[in-house]
């Protein structure tokens, strides 16, 4: 997650200071999420032959203008 949020600010060329905070401040007790994410593209472009044809930057960069 640091690591897309410090391609936002670099892609938009924004000022914003990227926090970080605690799991057990950001959700509620008892709260089990999954504390590490990989998606892997290539097992999508394998199975369901997908391709994806859009940049994250591309995305992030019409994702900041549709707000």
């Amino acid at each position: 997650m640091l690591e897309l949020a410090r391609l936002v600010v670099q892609t938009l060329g924004s000022k914003s200071r990227i926090g970080l905070i605690p799991y057990d401040r950001a959700y509620a007790p008892g709260f089990d999420d999954m504390r590490r994410r990989k998606p892997l593209v290539e097992k999508l472009e394998r199975f369901v032959k997908f391709h994806p044809r859009t940049t994250l930057r591309e995305i992030i960069k019409v994702t900041a203008e549709t707000i």
